[in-house]
């Protein structure tokens, strides 16, 4: 060996249960420490994080703590009168239900949690901001932008924008209309914009 230990990952060790340990106990302990110490020399060479890696995981650590911190604060003086929602189908409530597109969710197994069956929504049940604005103290479910009924009141607590498949860069479009997901124009179910022929 040269005197110097090699790596041995955790996972070349190797236990035989049930074969009967024919050596004496101090033997086996012995071995077994030979194994072990050169893993730990392994383990302790493992790279330690950049100072800018290190860095950049406090900052987003601290702007969670703000951001929860603040979020609490709002739900303890329950301030927060409306929620306007955006995204993508981690926070889809069935605007796709009522576009011209493959890409939806109103079908089982979505939705095996609601008493009423699916509703558009990609989950089981909840999606995330359906929680927080329930814990905000807003409407049970906030309406969708494209169902016909979203007018007047029902707009007052705020409305769900969130679309499965959507993307914030322009090419997002092109990648789904060539990928034959969606149509290349389409209006919505009350005649409010869509997509635009590009």
């Amino acid at each position: 060996r040269n005197g110097l230990a090699e790596a041995v990952p955790l996972h070349s060790l190797r236990f035989n249960k049930g074969l009967k340990n024919t050596m004496p106990r101090s033997a086996s302990c012995t071995l077994l420490a030979e194994k072990l110490q050169p893993t730990a020399l392994y383990l302790s060479a493992l790279p330690v994080p950049s100072p800018t890696a290190a860095t950049a995981s406090m900052f987003i650590l601290f702007s969670f703590l703000i951001l929860f911190s603040r979020l609490s604060a709002a739900i303890t003086e329950n301030n927060v009168k409306a929620m306007f929602i955006f995204g993508d189908s981690l926070v889809d409530a069935g605007n796709n239900d009522f576009l011209e597109t493959t890409v939806k969710c109103n079908y089982f197994p979505y939705g095996v949690d609601f008493s009423s069956g699916s509703t558009g929504r990609c989950t089981n049940g909840r999606t995330s901001a359906d929680i927080l604005g329930q814990l905000l103290g807003l409407p049970d479910l906030l309406p969708v932008f494209y169902d016909p009924h979203t007018r007047g009141s029902s707009i007052l607590a705020g409305v769900n924008y969130a679309s499965v498949g959507a993307g914030i860069l322009d090419s997002t479009d092109q990648t789904v209309r060539k990928s034959g997901l969606v149509s290349s124009s389409f209006q919505g179910a009350d005649g409010r914009g869509g997509w635009k022929e590009g």
